[in-house]
C-alpha cells in the first residue's frame, strides 16, 4: 500500500478599492499570486478586462444585446460606458509594460518564464470608470453599485 501526498497551489486577489462621490469612477490597489499550474513555462499572463465590454461597440456584450433588440448599450453616451484608466503594473517593484488597456483581454509579458509550479506577485494601480447599471445590471446608478467578475 501507498501513500501519495497531493498539494495545490491557488492563486490569491487582494483588492482595496475607493468609490468616488458620485460613484463613477473607482479607484483600484489590486495584488495577485499567480501560480503557474500548467506543464509548460508562462511569458505571460492573462488577465480579464472585463469592463472593457461595454467600452466598444465591436464587443461581444454589445452584439447580445443587439440580439435581444437591445441598442441602448451601442448608442450609449460616452459617459455611460466603462472604462480602464491609467493602469499600473508591477512585479517586485519592476514595471510591466501594458501595451493595450481598450482588449477584454490584458497580456502581461513576464521578464522571465514562469516556470511550472512557480508564482508571481502582480501589485496593479487602476482606475475604473464603471459601466451604468441600466445595460445589464452591473454597474453604477445614483443608489448603488453592482460588480460581477470583479
Amino acid at each position: 500500500m501507498g501513500v501519495a501526498e497531493v498539494s495545490a497551489q491557488k492563486d490569491s486577489i487582494y483588492i482595496g478599492a475607493k468609490l468616488s462621490q458620485d460613484k463613477k469612477m473607482l479607484d483600484v490597489t489590486e495584488e495577485i499570486v499567480y501560480f503557474n499550474n500548467s506543464e509548460k513555462d508562462l511569458n505571460t499572463i492573462k488577465l480579464l478586462n472585463w469592463v472593457a465590454a461595454y467600452n466598444r461597440r465591436g464587443t461581444s456584450l454589445v452584439y447580445r444585446k443587439l440580439e435581444d433588440r437591445n441598442t441602448d448599450l451601442h448608442f450609449a453616451k460616452k459617459n455611460e460606458l466603462g472604462k480602464l484608466l491609467n493602469l499600473q503594473v508591477k512585479n517586485s517593484g519592476e514595471e510591466i509594460p501594458v501595451a493595450e488597456t481598450s482588449q477584454e483581454n490584458i497580456f502581461l509579458p513576464l521578464k522571465e518564464a514562469l516556470k511550472p509550479g512557480e508564482k508571481v506577485k502582480l501589485q496593479l494601480q487602476y482606475q475604473i470608470q464603471l459601466p451604468d447599471k441600466k445595460f445589464t445590471g452591473y454597474g453604477t446608478s445614483d443608489n448603488n453599485v453592482a460588480l460581477k467578475y470583479f
